[in-house]
């Protein structure tokens, strides 16, 4: 899978489509097929709170033309922030493979979100989408195991060379040359560097100054937890 257009049949944009045809469809974020052609994976929290009905991945036609492909189940992890979609069959997606080893940390990776895609303004446009992709690529800056910011289990971490904008959640994290999932965005990290933001003060006579960098670091779900959590999925039903 080397060219663009199949890439973005592998990766696609999730939305949810309201029943109303007042209301306008509303970008959740990034989703990716894995195994076949009829399973996705993203981060939980893009999907918590809808039900299966309102949510749909967006596929590009050879036409050009984008059409929904509407999900009819979510399976949410337990422990960890992954769901994974039962979706509609739709025979041009491109699934992607799950690694099944650790990568070492200076693996060229890359990544296609969709973190710039909103609705069109105006009546008529607004159940349409402006779907935006934007590709990423870098490497893991180093891997760790702990909690997960907010709390919960300890998770197999990867941060990013680059940052995830709001959206990018739920993006397969993948090895460049045998486009294998090593890891799904779930946040940022932010990291502090010399300088950047000035402060200034004056105490009793004395100016004082200080300057800092924050620097955001993609963080990515290992693919270990990814494909504990399939396998779950699966045993639960999830196109078994």
């Amino acid at each position: 899978m080397s060219d663009s257009f199949s890439l973005h049949r592998a990766v696609v944009p999730l939305v949810r489509t309201p029943e109303s045809d007042d209301a306008p469809i509303e970008f959740l974020g990034t989703a990716f097929y894995v195994d076949d052609q009829r399973t996705a994976m993203t981060a939980k929290h893009v999907v918590d709170g809808w039900s299966p009905g309102e949510v749909s991945v967006l596929q590009q036609l050879g036409n050009g033309t984008t059409i929904g492909v509407p999900v009819t189940r979510i399976w949410e992890s337990g422990v960890h922030d992954i769901a994974v979609l039962d979706l509609a069959p739709f025979d041009q997606a491109c699934p992607l493979e799950l690694a099944q080893g650790p990568y070492p940390m200076n693996v060229h990776v890359a990544t296609l979100e969709y973190s710039r895609s909103h609705p069109l303004q105006g009546a008529a446009a607004r159940r349409l989408l402006k779907v935006v992709g934007s590709f990423r690529r870098g490497n893991i800056v180093r891997t760790y195991r702990a909690p997960w910011p907010g709390g919960g289990a300890e998770v197999e971490t990867l941060e990013l060379s680059y940052p995830a904008l709001q959206g990018a959640s739920g993006a397969a994290v993948f090895e460049e040359r045998s486009t294998q999932v090593v890891g799904m965005v779930l946040g940022n990290v932010e990291s502090t560097a010399q300088p950047a933001l000035t402060l200034r003060a004056s105490l009793s006579g004395t100016d004082y100054e200080e300057r800092t960098y924050h620097l955001p670091f993609g963080l990515a779900i290992s693919w270990l937890h990814l494909r504990i959590a399939l396998e779950a999925a699966r045993q639960a039903g999830v196109n078994a």
